[in-house]
């Protein structure tokens, strides 16, 4: 066979190749998706015990009561309610000097929301009596729950830690309690203030996680690094996505832009699919101000989806804070982006060196888009029946 007739299948065998890589990859992704819902936590420190109120989202409340209990707690709203209250009593951790504390709930539901959020206050009195010197507040709420195999749910809090010991009532640092770190206090005078570096520490790591841990983000992100031919062009319709999903992400958690998750959620999930199938039929198209215009447009909606996550736990911050979060939760978003676009683009870049002949990159482009086409299209059809 001559050397021109084993081209073409050399060709073809290495898009093959790549076309399962990359689509082996797309639905690793799709497993690693991990549900979260968003909550918030009061945790008081007092002379016999320390209280917690924790406000949680009728999400967790739902996945909990349909998972765990079981149609029982289904049965009524109250029965909903006092089954979480028994739930979050066995999920939500308290060690007092290393030792685990005993609770017991004060109230669940009534007087305690505010609209958004359902209330549960739970009280833990400190073991003889004695006020120790250093508090551990952990959890693993929803955590025995799996979303899909091997992809389990978790939920994040909000914590605000009073410190009613001394005279007055002093309030430390926001925290943010997820279920891979518990929180230290140290109680009475000089009580542990993390200050304003723990809560964006706190933000800059979940805007990470929410990208690693977002499938629908991933994909959007990796479509536009298979088409940047040159480094200018990956900055380029990067910046324009940031700025536009950095836009509706500050308007949506400051309030003044809602739109409802029945809307943003399939755009998303379009802006998958039409950028993927862009890739494949329109290559010339997947560079210049079109791509740019068109990732601006749906960045609006990938904003709103940001913000999604943010909203509920962001409840209760102050102004200062809220920048701040919102700051360190954008910075982590943008550092967990190019953990993903710049190996993608990498790949791309050398595959376009003048060794490597043209039509194997334009393959491979076209090859990866096929996957994140497909995924995309799944992930519409679950986002409309959601």
């Amino acid at each position: 066979m001559s050397t021109a007739s084993r081209r073409p299948e050399f060709i073809s065998a290495a898009m093959r190749t790549a076309f399962v890589l990359i689509f082996a990859w797309v639905a690793g992704s799709v497993a690693f998706a991990h549900p979260v819902a968003q909550g918030a936590m009061e945790v008081s420190a007092g002379r016999r015990a320390v209280a917690i109120t924790a406000r949680v989202s009728a999400e967790e409340e739902l996945i909990a009561a349909t998972f765990g209990a079981g149609e029982s707690a289904l049965a009524s709203t109250s029965a909903m309610r006092e089954s979480h209250a028994a739930y979050l009593l066995r999920h939500v951790f308290v060690e007092a000097d290393g030792r685990r504390l005993r609770g017991r709930v004060i109230s669940n539901g009534e007087g305690l929301g505010d609209g958004k959020l359902i209330g549960y206050k739970m009280e833990f009195p400190w073991l003889d009596g004695r006020v120790p010197r250093r508090l551990v507040v952990s959890q693993d709420v929803l955590n025995e729950f799996e979303f899909a195999p091997g992809n389990r749910w978790e939920a994040t809090y909000l914590v605000h830690f009073v410190n009613v010991l001394g005279e007055g009532k002093a309030e430390a640092a926001v925290s943010l309690l997820t279920a891979r770190e518990p929180l230290v206090f140290a109680l009475g005078a000089g009580h542990e203030d993390r200050g304003g570096a723990g809560l964006a520490r706190d933000y800059l790591y979940h805007g990470v996680w929410h990208i690693l841990t977002g499938f629908d983000h991933l994909l959007f992100i990796a479509a536009l690094a298979l088409a940047a031919v040159t480094l200018r062009d990956l900055v380029k319709v990067l910046s324009v996505f940031t700025l536009a999903h950095s836009m509706t992400l500050v308007l949506s958690v400051l309030d003044i832009l809602r739109v409802s998750s029945r809307l943003v959620e399939p755009m998303i999930a379009a802006s998958i699919v039409f950028i993927a199938v862009q890739n494949v039929f329109h290559a010339r198209a997947s560079r210049g101000n079109g791509r740019l215009a068109i990732a601006f447009f749906f960045g609006l909606f990938h904003g709103l989806g940001f913000a999604g996550g943010l909203l509920d736990a962001m409840q209760g911050l102050g102004g200062l804070s809220v920048g701040l979060a919102i700051g360190a939760f954008s910075l982590g978003v943008e550092c967990g982006h190019l953990g993903v676009v710049l190996p993608v683009f990498l790949v791309m870049h050398a595959l376009r060196t003048p060794k490597v002949r043209p039509a194997i990159p334009l393959g491979v482009m076209r090859a990866g888009s096929c996957a994140i086409a497909i995924a995309g299209a799944g992930y519409f059809i679950a986002a409309c029946q959601a």
